[in-house]
């Protein structure tokens, strides 16, 4: 097994389980666009279109309220700068870090984007 199709079975493994109804009912118009936004960012942080529809679906899933997943990606995070990990020293990890920045996890040096962030 490669690692992308490692990355892709644990991804799914976050969502598999739920029926729809579970998992807060059908996607909303929003949710349809954002899903969108989300797997072309992925493929172009590297991950196939399988891979990033995967994740993009089960970030989908973890947004809404019922999913109690506090889990992020360090995409979402205002420390990743490029492939680094700015904030990584001050919660005890080394300097500049080159975190799996595609991999649900939490992380106590977490900083959602601002939406201006997102987009520069």
């Amino acid at each position: 097994m490669k690692a992308g199709e490692l990355r892709v079975v644990e991804v799914e493994r976050g969502c598999a389980t739920k029926s729809v109804a579970e998992q807060g009912g059908d996607w909303t118009d929003k949710e349809i666009a954002r899903f969108m936004a989300r797997v072309e960012r992925l493929q172009n942080e590297g991950l196939t279109e399988m891979e990033a529809e995967a994740l993009a679906q089960t970030m989908l899933y973890r947004d809404r309220p019922v999913s109690g997943d506090d889990r992020r990606v360090c995409l979402e995070c205002q420390h990743i700068k490029g492939a680094f990990c700015q904030a990584s020293e001050s919660f005890g990890q080394r300097k500049n870090m080159q975190p799996v920045r595609t991999v649900l996890q939490r992380c106590d040096g977490f900083q959602i984007k601002t939406k201006q962030q997102e987009t520069s």
